[in-house]
């Protein structure tokens, strides 16, 4: 059985709790990427140091003045060629048959390399990365690209899905996922007779 690689911007977030019920609910093997690509953490260490070819002397490389290191060092690094060279070792050091992409950037991100490794992609879209053009509109390129691979689209609401298919995604690939609340919610028992009651909402009224 292969493993499912969830590729998330936090550790933890406080206000991501529907990224974490993913990684604490999905059955089966997982192994979390966090952080901003191509700089992704896994278990608290870059991946660019400890996967791919060459680790050691990437390794000994980082033993340079900072000065040396960020120009001589660093550009290479971060090169096409050196990105896919570690992130394939990841995803093929962890058996990894399939790729779960937290919101729309990081989806589009790490496309190339799952098509290159022949990885099914699905890409989780939350609110923002499809909705907030001035965002988006960078990413249109590369998600018509993403959409073209992606084995399945997630969207949260009909709206989403609609907007999805405005910006390129196969109507028949977007799957309409809305959230849900954790079972705890329901155990909250509200006592409006209490100003500090847990479900409380205040309301500030002006009067002319």
């Amino acid at each position: 059985m292969g493993t499912l690689c969830v590729i998330s911007p936090n550790q933890n977030a406080v206000s991501e709790t529907f990224i974490q019920a993913h990684i604490e609910f999905l059955n089966g093997p997982k192994v979390v990427l966090n952080g901003d690509y191509p700089d992704y953490g896994f278990n608290n260490r870059q991946i660019r140091y400890f996967y791919g070819s060459k680790r050691w002397l990437k390794k000994l490389a980082k033993l340079l003045p900072h000065y040396f290191y960020e120009r001589l060092i660093l550009p290479r690094a971060l090169s096409p060629a050196s990105v896919h060279d570690y992130i394939s070792g990841f995803l093929r050091m962890h058996d990894v048959d399939v790729i779960l992409a937290e919101y729309g950037f990081y989806g589009a991100q790490i496309c190339p390399h799952a098509r290159a490794l022949r990885i099914p992609l699905i890409v989780h879209f939350h609110g923002h990365d499809a909705h907030r053009l001035p965002e988006v509109g960078p990413f249109r390129e590369r998600y018509r690209e993403m959409f073209k691979h992606a084995f399945r689209i997630i969207s949260v609401s009909r709206f989403m899905s609609a907007q999805l298919a405005e910006l390129g995604a196969d109507p028949d690939r977007v799957v309409y996922n809305p959230y849900g609340p954790r079972d705890y919610f329901y155990d909250s028992k509200s006592d409006y007779r209490s100003p500090f009651s847990p479900g409380l909402f205040l309301t500030k009224r002006t009067f002319a």
